[in-house]
């Protein structure tokens, strides 16, 4: 009978345990998937202040052609300089979320960009991956590293 109440026990804490692990990750990929959302939208609508607001005060952003920004500030006075010269549209998807530890997480994902550009007319069309690493900062996710990637 005491084996019996206690590998019951036993049981019900692993059961809850595992259940609460799931609700962790469920609560982390919506956190993320409404974040990526925030900043595809922000983006959509030409909005760099937006955008500098969603990123760590010392971001770094790894562009494909291999140029470097550092720094929110510079990162969004780069999107403002770019939104200036064209008309963009980006749509984003997440691939893969990976937790590294309690306030910091890998975003894996693809992009495409397409748009115009406004002085010339000349079509924008671009395809790529993305790594992010976002950190969680009073309360926000934010991203401080972004790699991208094109063919």
């Amino acid at each position: 009978m005491k084996f019996k109440f206690q590998f019951g026990l036993l049981l019900t804490v692993v059961l809850l345990a595992a259940t609460s692990i799931t609700l962790g990750a469920q609560n982390l990929n919506k956190e993320i998937e409404d974040y990526t959302q925030k900043f595809q939208a922000a983006y959509n609508k030409a909005d760099h202040a937006a955008l500098t607001a969603l990123l760590t005060a010392d971001a770094v952003r790894n562009n494909a052609d291999g140029t470097v920004i550092n720094g929110a500030a510079a990162i969004g006075a780069d999107y403002a300089k770019g939104f200036s010269a064209t008309d963009q549209q980006v749509d984003i998807k997440i691939t893969k979320i990976t937790p590294q530890g309690d306030n910091k997480v890998l975003i894996n994902g693809t992009f495409s960009l397409s748009g115009t550009v406004k002085a010339n007319g000349q079509k924008i069309a671009i395809d790529g991956t993305y790594e992010n690493t976002a950190l969680k900062e009073n309360g926000m996710w934010k991203i401080s590293i972004m790699k991208l990637m094109t063919p």
